[in-house]
């Protein structure tokens, strides 16, 4: 099967790098949205482009074939109205607020959604001007086209003037006491303290997922990543070096515990869906590219371990 393979790669290698020849905004995914850090009141600026994106939600459900998306998200540091615009952008937008699990999102169950300012008067970028939110709740915000168009936009954030609530913010197992607009990863609520901490102990041992390797995911939470193997190894407290296959075997991406041409072709389903899983020697974040497909096929090729 592998001499039949060895044929096939240089077609796929050669159709797949047409297809990524443009990379994929940073904050592409909803799982990897750009942090908006908000101490203050005022006006937050923030300029991008939506080309080359992908789709984590079919359609906002207030637009028309809007899947193309890139995200932001924020943690409000007090409770008010916040208001949300894309003034400026150089296409037809869609923007709107979402709340939860990324996995979960799916068309129409935004807490609220713009496609245009004022249509009858040709204003097609998109403006929600008042949305009370309560402070310490964390938001997603999706920025889209009508469409399926694409361009530059600029997101502007406009929060409330007031005193900034605080709370336990969680990085892995260490904890501070912190304003939540600043809080780039976990909050854990307002008025929390770290005394006791709030936050988990690192894990003992590492998780195999696809071909990602972490050192910070719970036993009880390495689970598959779209259609990627996951395996926890609890007798490992590293991930591996730059010429080490070990613990995670990169090869065995389905985690069976053995190599075939099952883990090419599972990996290849889920690189061309953009999942964090075939992100070569990643901990199972952002979004793959061109270089991990070839690092996946080297290894496949070579044994994987």
């Amino acid at each position: 099967m592998r001499c039949v393979l060895s044929r096939l790669v240089p077609v796929f290698a050669f159709g797949l790098l047409s297809a990524a020849a443009l990379a994929q905004p940073a904050n592409d995914a909803c799982s990897n949205a750009t942090f908006i850090s908000m101490p203050t009141g005022g006006q937050y600026v923030r300029a991008g482009s939506t080309m080359s994106a992908t789709s984590d939600v079919s359609d906002s459900g207030c637009s028309e074939q809007d899947a193309n998306d890139v995200w932001f998200r924020f943690i409000a540091p007090r409770t008010g109205n916040y208001s949300f615009d894309l003034f400026g952008s150089s296409f037809d937008t869609t923007l709107s607020i979402w709340q939860g699990d990324c996995a979960l999102l799916a068309p129409g169950t935004f807490l609220v959604c713009n496609d245009d300012e004022d249509a009858d008067f040709g204003i097609f970028t998109s403006w929600i001007p008042a949305w009370n939110i309560s402070g310490g709740t964390e938001i997603r915000i999706r920025i889209s086209g009508w469409r399926n168009s694409f361009g530059g936009y600029q997101l502007t954030v406009t929060a409330p003037a007031g005193t900034s609530v605080t709370g336990a913010c969680c990085s892995g197992s260490t904890c501070t006491v912190q304003a939540a607009g600043t809080c780039s990863s976990t909050f854990i609520g307002v008025g929390a303290t770290c005394s006791p901490s709030p936050c988990a102990p690192p894990p003992s041992g590492v998780c195999c997922r696809g071909v990602t390797c972490s050192t910070t995911v719970a036993q009880a939470d390495c689970t598959q990543i779209g259609g990627a193997g996951a395996v926890f190894v609890s007798t490992s407290s590293v991930c591996n070096g730059s010429s080490d296959i070990t613990p995670c075997c990169y090869a065995d991406f389905n985690k069976t515990g053995g190599i075939s041409a099952a883990d090419i072709f599972d990996f290849l389903n889920e690189w061309f869906a953009n999942s964090p899983s075939a992100r070569f020697g990643g901990d199972g974040t952002g979004t793959p590219v061109v270089a991990d497909l070839f690092s996946y096929l080297n290894a496949w090729f070579n044994g994987g371990c």
